[in-house]
């Protein structure tokens, strides 16, 4: 007969303040240090995510414009848009949009916890 341990570490308790953005403050600032002595990469890395937003929406914009006939643009033909310009923004300023999304996802996994906390859920 095998005894179960008790004193096994509660994992919502080390869960209960998650914090993503300072995760990726503290990679971002190690890589962007790492490449503060080549020359360019942050401009290149700028004109790449302008040229695929420019690219996705002259593109979205033809394919528009050659299905008129058939009532405009369906939404499966909208949805690569939405990724080339994600893409686009996180190369154009990934200092900016990724803390910021993270801070959202920090408030909402912090928020679900907590809630599934006071309610004994877990």
């Amino acid at each position: 007969m095998s005894t179960i341990p008790t004193d096994l570490p509660v994992i919502t308790e080390a869960a209960s303040n998650v914090n993503l953005r300072g995760s990726w403050t503290t990679f971002w600032t190690t890589i962007s240090g790492a490449l503060q002595g080549v020359s360019g990469v942050f401009t290149m890395l700028t004109i790449a995510g302008f040229a695929i937003i420019i690219i996705s929406l002259f593109k979205f914009l033809y394919d528009k414009r050659k299905s008129q006939g058939a009532g405009g643009i369906a939404g499966q033909q909208a949805k690569p848009i939405w990724w080339a310009l994600a893409l686009g923004g996180l190369l154009i300023a990934p200092d900016v949009l990724v803390p910021l999304f993270l801070g959202i996802f920090d408030i909402l996994i912090n928020l679900v916890i907590n809630i599934g906390t006071n309610a004994g859920v877990w």
